[in-house]
């Protein structure tokens, strides 16, 4: 698994919560009301490259 070191807008140095907190309790919300085999993380990958290709750069960030 790769890690990463990322900056937030005012230069503190933090860890992104996302992948081992805030997604797994997305999917678990989403199992909760029914939707199978749901994976936030790919969905959001698929959507960001999506709107990279279409020029959307901006709402790719977004």
């Amino acid at each position: 698994m790769k890690k990463y070191i990322t900056f937030d807008l005012d230069g503190t140095l933090m860890q992104n919560p996302f992948v081992s907190y805030v997604f797994p309790e997305i999917e678990d919300i989403a199992k909760e009301k029914g939707v199978k085999d749901v994976s936030v993380k790919q969905l959001l990958v698929q959507e960001h490259n999506k709107r990279m290709g279409t020029g959307r750069i901006v709402d790719a960030y977004n």
